[in-house]
């Protein structure tokens, strides 16, 4: 049977059954900080989870996505945020809301930023997180832009218990966006004495945290098929509150129609990425809700276009493909109408976000460029994507 309250997301976006980025109240913030909200915290710890839900997921799910210290490019936070937190989390609607953490200082000149931890965290294990795992996390971090923000890094002063001071080179100005965002999960938690127990080198030790990760999320890991299925269990010393349902299975299943059948027949309760003609199949369908994301993650990129034999490292030719594509036309046929093309790969609702129209849509001009660069006749290229085609 299929029951109304089964969800369909849009968009790889991010869910978390604690309702962990749900009801937000602002703290009052110097001038030139930057604002973030206050996390409510539901203090009725006497719940108890019940049930089990599965999450059809687009794609293939990497071990490498337990580990918040090796987050590569590219990776669904659909699985870190279940297992983990920030200190900060971005929130919607240009905000960012405290998390591990319950306060946080950048100084006048940006080059110090002072971040607290609140009290009675905890890791999975029963650990309390203490500052040593704060700045442990960031020094060691080696994911996607660590280095980035490690030459940006003088060094990181313990304070006190759940006091750590950021000291850095020269104005940080962006660090906030690094730190809290899907930028980087350098200001993801881990433990740090497990973490270390597990080997002599980080390569070591990652492989070693990718079977049997430790978090201070929502969720604890239970087990898992590599690429396929994840099983989570409720955390129910988790700070902000008690989750409701006990058992949570991500599930990569990479086949649209496959997913969308999932969810009609009951095998899935939620899925992501429902696109095309199935999209509208699912929103004329009454026994089913969708939820589109803020932004879709649909962007033009070129490959190897750094390799000077490459097509693609000629600018006319990755001017020509963007005029060729009519965006619009996209929108309407990929998310029935919904989405709006926007000329920035940095999403409208995240801090600092310059607006940028789409190219226009002009085959004529497209042919010219393509001539001028010497392909009259055009080209054919075979691409690798560990991503399903959209249907």
């Amino acid at each position: 049977m299929i029951r109304a309250h089964r969800f369909t997301w849009l968009t790889a976006g991010i869910f978390l059954l604690a309702a962990c980025l749900a009801s937000v109240a602002f703290a009052a913030d110097p001038p030139g900080q930057t604002p973030i909200a206050k996390a409510v915290i539901d203090s009725d710890r006497s719940r108890t989870p019940e049930g089990k839900i599965t999450i059809g997921v687009h794609v293939s799910l990497s071990p490498k996505w337990l580990n918040p210290q090796e987050v590569p490019a590219g990776m669904a936070y659909e699985l870190l945020w279940k297992l983990h937190d920030n200190m900060i989390k971005a929130n919607t609607e240009d905000l960012y809301s405290y998390a591990l953490a319950d306060s946080y200082d950048m100084s006048p000149d940006y080059k110090t930023a002072t971040i607290r931890l609140r009290p009675g965290v905890k890791f999975h294990n029963g650990e309390a997180i203490t500052s040593e795992d704060v700045k442990f996390s960031y020094e060691n971090y080696h994911g996607m832009n660590a280095t980035y923000m490690h030459e940006r890094t003088e060094r990181v002063e313990i304070v006190d218990d759940r006091t750590v001071k950021f000291h850095f080179k020269e104005p940080f100005l962006d660090f906030l966006l690094y730190y809290a965002t899907p930028a980087s999960a350098a200001g993801v938690i881990i433990p740090k004495n497990y973490y270390l127990s597990l080997g002599a080198t980080n390569a070591e030790r990652d492989e070693k945290f990718n079977q049997a990760p430790i978090g201070a999320g929502p969720y604890k890991f239970v087990r898992q098929e590599p690429g396929i299925e994840v099983e989570f269990e409720a955390f129910t010393d988790y700070w902000r509150k008690v989750p409701h349902v006990k058992t949570v299975i991500s599930r990569g299943v990479r086949e649209l129609p496959v997913r969308v059948a999932a969810l009609k027949s009951g095998e899935a309760d939620f899925v992501y990425f429902v696109t095309g003609e199935l999209l509208q199949s699912v929103i004329d369908d009454p026994n089913l809700r969708y939820h589109p994301n803020n932004s879709a993650p649909f962007w033009l990129m070129f490959p190897d276009m750094a390799n000077p034999e490459s097509p693609f490292h000629d600018k006319r030719v990755r001017q020509a493909i963007s005029l060729a594509l009519d965006r619009q036309y996209l929108a309407d046929q990929e998310t029935a109408g919904m989405a709006v093309p926007w000329g920035n790969f940095v999403p409208p609702e995240w801090p600092g976000a310059v607006h940028r129209p789409g190219d226009e849509f002009n085959i004529e001009k497209a042919k010219a460029l393509m001539a001028e660069a010497g392909y009259e006749k055009g080209f054919k290229i075979d691409w690798f994507t560990p991503f399903p085609a959209v249907e």
